[in-house]
């Protein structure tokens, strides 16, 4: 974009789901909020979090999330990750489209979305904008591609507020933009995903490896028992392993689409609040203090050592870690990660309780 913007020799761009956030104010501030952590964590040297926190919002499973932030290749580039920020201007915007950017692009540029794009990326409201910008669906400036934050926005979609943006400057631009896009984003194929990338990277395609784990006997066994089978016996690297893994329980409905190997769910939530760090932490190990605003929920203490994440136990049997950055003398940030949630509804459930009971703690702690 900043060199088709700067007038460089460049015709035409093509683009496919330009990585920019919602621009609703919770979406911009947990972009923000999400650039800080994962500095925060590379200044203290914690990489593997930092790891863990960019690649959790990404939504990538959790079984490769683990396996990659122990990965001494990850390692090496994750003082990389801010880079990423900087030019998505996550802190300075909140992550989302560089509206004078966009303008600067005279070329003529496609967008292209997916069946399986983010829900945020397609989201509008009906009937904004006049017939060109209703008729011009593929067209805009956009940015290279990268995994991004998943959920659903109020405002107006990524792609359509980029055509809003820099729209056509004629009908006739609009409609063919508009049937350019309408080929572009017609599926093919009922499976969006091509298997050139798992070749390349495996040396067979998805197929190939879904037909030998059927033939081994995949479907009776567990995630690791997989993995370490694609590892140790066919020399396919850890992190190629575990998406094959991933890939082939969710093909086969093994697995819905972020729960964890024992069939239990993981959600998350966070909030930033004006307090010190030390208080913040007392609000959730100090059990007069956390009943103020958790009350009626009973919590058993497995570890609440300052300076580390505190967990406890539920009498649902499910677990509760709270992580604790500083971000500031007067200011932290507490993330609730609510683990053994037995299936989807509760997961959705729990995700609402927590956002909404830590609201509740943020205003108690700043009235």
């Amino acid at each position: 974009m900043n060199a088709a913007a700067s007038g460089l020799r460049i015709t035409r761009l093509v683009l496919h789901e330009p990585p920019y956030g919602p621009d609703d104010e919770e979406s911009k501030r947990g972009a923000r909020e999400l650039a800080e952590n994962v500095r925060a964590a590379l200044a203290e040297d914690r990489r593997a979090d930092a790891i863990k926190l960019f690649l959790t919002v990404s939504g990538m499973p959790p079984e490769m999330v683990e396996g990659m932030s122990s990965d001494p290749k990850m390692h090496a580039v994750a003082p990389t990750m801010p880079y990423d920020f900087e030019v998505m201007g996550d802190i300075s915007r909140g992550g989302t489209i560089p509206e004078d950017l966009v303008r600067a692009i005279s070329v003529p540029t496609l967008v292209i979305a997916g069946g399986a794009s983010p829900d945020f990326f397609l989201d509008t409201p009906p009937d904004r904008g006049g017939p060109a910008e209703r008729e011009a669906r593929g067209a805009g400036g956009s940015g290279p591609r990268r995994a991004r934050r998943r959920g659903r926005t109020s405002g107006r979609g990524v792609l359509h507020h980029l055509i809003l943006v820099n729209r056509p400057k004629t009908r006739e631009d609009a409609m063919n933009a508009a049937d350019r896009t309408e080929r572009a984003e017609r599926p093919a194929d009922p499976k969006p995903r091509t298997s050139e990338g798992v070749r390349r990277g495996t040396g067979r395609d998805r197929d190939e490896w879904f037909a030998l784990l059927d033939a081994w006997g995949a479907a009776d066994r567990q995630y690791r028992e997989i993995a370490a089978w694609l590892t140790g016996e066919h020399g396919v690297s850890k992190w190629w392993a575990q998406k094959l893994t991933v890939e082939y329980e969710q093909a086969r409905g093994l697995r819905a689409p972020g729960v964890r190997p024992g069939g239990t769910f993981t959600v998350g939530a966070s909030k930033t609040v004006a307090v010190p760090v030390e208080r913040l932490f007392a609000s959730f190990v100090d059990a007069k203090q956390r009943k103020r605003w958790l009350p009626g929920v009973a919590l058993r203490k497995r570890a609440s050592q300052p300076g580390r994440p505190a967990r406890f136990d539920r009498d649902d049997a499910t677990r509760i870690q709270v992580d604790f950055t500083a971000k500031g003398e007067a200011k932290s940030q507490a993330a609730v990660q609510h683990e053994r949630l037995p299936d989807a509804q509760a997961a959705e459930e729990a995700k609402a309780y927590w956002r909404e009971r830590l609201a509740a703690l943020k205003a108690l702690l700043e009235s």
